[in-house]
């Protein structure tokens, strides 16, 4: 079944990424700051080999006040 998520970072080996690993140990408790998102874009993930190929779905800008 589909299960909707958001992907920051793929590792190529399902064992796990050290340098990941580390990034993810040292950015723990930093609090991410802000920013402004003009649009969202729905890509669907072809994984294969030779890494994963991304194919647009759907793009929807945002405005705001």
């Amino acid at each position: 079944a589909f299960t909707p998520h958001l992907t920051l970072a793929r590792a190529r080996d399902r064992g796990g990424d050290a340098a990941l690993a580390e990034a993810r140990t040292r950015l723990t408790g930093i609090a991410p700051g802000t920013s402004r998102v003009a649009e969202v874009v729905l890509y669907r993930s072809h994984l294969g080999a030779g890494g994963a190929k991304y194919e647009v779905l759907a793009r929807a800008a945002l405005s705001g006040g």
